[in-house]
């Protein structure tokens, strides 16, 4: 059985596909940060913590290589979420979270980006690319999971049919999960990438009048981080099925948590991606 949103029976609703909610909530994005005199104290370090609460803000952040990527409080299930960055830096942490009852369908996707993602982009990134240009996209993630809810920590990597920086991508969603608390199986079939196991599940959702395809990799032994992940091969067995197509752009390289209850406490160490 299919229900509405065309994914599997018994597995809960994507977050995506309402892009009247989200570009109204965008215009909230320029009060996203609470302002540097406001930042608190970091730890030993004499560093500083700022908080990003408002639904939707987002802050630019750089490795100490000075990179740049986005911290965005993906936050669309009207409910309190604050995102707390230390030093500017490629992390982030859910300090706070409301809801411990399960929703239907996610709430929040708290996240960390290169590339471009609802008119908001990293500087200087080499995305949106054509996928058949792509060099050798790479990504290395740390996460820490001491949280109790409904989540997952996944990778999130959008592709659309033509060149765009904002609004619902029509090509496909390719997400890459690395670890989930409380959340059943998609799908049983298994693939090996990268010298480990995934389970591996796809369906075409459709919703507000867009449709695209949905990609899900899972890890079948989960892990808390990757170190110098291909996404290469991904996307490879993606256009061998025929789920991307090679003239497709790949708008965007995201990495954070789809929270469907809970989740404080769940935060990004570290973050690095390049295409």
């Amino acid at each position: 059985m299919i229900n509405n949103d065309s994914r599997p029976a018994g597995f809960p609703a994507l977050r995506h596909g309402l892009p009247v909610v989200a570009a109204a909530l965008a215009l909230l994005s320029t009060l996203a940060v609470i302002p540097p005199a406001a930042a608190i104290g970091g730890g030993g370090g004499g560093g500083t913590v700022t908080s990003v609460c408002k639904p939707l803000g987002h802050l630019t952040v750089k490795n100490r290589q000075g990179v740049a990527s986005v911290v965005r409080n993906d936050n669309f299930g009207g409910r309190p979420e604050c995102l707390t960055v230390s030093e500017l830096g490629p992390n982030f942490t859910v300090s706070q979270q409301a809801g411990d009852q399960a929703h239907r369908t996610v709430i929040a996707f708290p996240d960390i980006f290169t590339g471009c993602s609802w008119g908001v982009c990293a500087p200087r990134s080499a995305l949106p690319a054509v996928v058949s240009r792509l060099r050798n996209p790479v990504t290395s993630w740390t996460t820490a999971h001491a949280a109790a809810g409904r989540w997952n920590a996944a990778y999130d990597i959008w592709f659309a049919k033509r060149r765009m920086v904002t609004g619902q991508a029509d090509g496909a969603e390719l997400m890459i999960w690395l670890s989930a608390r409380d959340l059943a199986l998609a799908s049983k079939r298994v693939v090996r990438i990268d010298h480990a196991e995934w389970y591996v599940a796809h369906w075409m959702p459709h919703r507000n009048g867009a449709s695209w395809g949905y990609i899900q990799f899972r890890r079948v032994h989960a892990v808390a981080g990757v170190s110098g992940l291909q996404l290469a091969p991904f996307i490879k067995l993606a256009e061998q099925r025929g789920w991307i197509r090679p003239s497709w752009w790949m708008l965007n390289i995201e990495a954070g948590f789809e929270i469907w209850s809970g989740g404080r406490g769940l935060a990004t160490r570290s973050f690095a991606a390049r295409a």
